[in-house]
């Protein structure tokens, strides 16, 4: 059993116990997650762990590696759950950003965001995964065949234009279904999506 690491009169304190009695508040997603440090009080011990955290879809080393994923796909690519082929995936995907950038898609009217506010924002915006199999909003449901290589092209291009407008652009920014969010708010959204379904296709 390691000791509690701390001296007296210092400003920081380590305690820890042994691995079995460790507490670990760990949520498995897919894709590299970054960690933050938590804390369990435990009686009188304090357990240190590790959390995930999404990674910040503004950072352009995040966007290259996201590029990168979506890059090594191929029109063969098949999804390790759910129904969706590679293209309707990627298509999928571009909604997200159809409904910053393009002004094709309804806004809902005021109680339908009222409702989507209750019930739907935390775990769009939120840093916990999505479960597999989560289930899908009619507007994002792809049904038709789509152009895999246009569709890569599209989402690709997405990406980009995002990380140059950066974080401070999307501060506040309203989104067509929850109103203003925050620009952590905003990086979720976008990472979290594409994270969940890139693992879905085992890149």
């Amino acid at each position: 059993m390691e000791r509690d690491s701390t001296e007296p009169g210092s400003t920081e304190r380590m305690a820890r116990v042994a691995p079995a009695h460790e507490y670990w508040k760990m949520e498995i997603g897919a894709g590299d997650l970054r960690r933050r440090k938590c804390t369990h009080r435990t009686g009188h011990r304090l357990i240190t762990g590790v959390e995930p955290m999404l990674k910040d879809v503004f950072d352009p080393k995040v966007t290259d590696e996201l590029i990168t994923r979506i890059q090594s796909l191929t029109p063969e690519s098949r999804g390790l759950w759910g129904k969706m082929a590679v293209g309707q995936m990627l298509a999928h995907c571009c909604v997200t950003y159809e409904m910053v950038y393009d002004g094709n898609h309804r806004k809902p009217n005021a109680l339908m965001r009222l409702m989507l506010g209750l019930m739907v924002k935390k775990a769009v915006v939120s840093d916990k995964p999505y479960r597999h199999n989560s289930p899908t909003g009619g507007g994002f449901l792809v049904r038709d065949t789509r152009d895999f290589a246009l569709e890569r092209e599209r989402l690709v291009a997405y990406l980009k234009r995002t990380q140059q407008l950066g974080g401070d652009h999307f501060d506040g920014f309203e989104s067509l279904s929850f109103g203003p969010l925050t620009r952590q708010q905003w990086s979720n959204l976008f990472y979290k999506h594409l994270d969940h379904h890139l693992g879905q296709f085992g890149v």
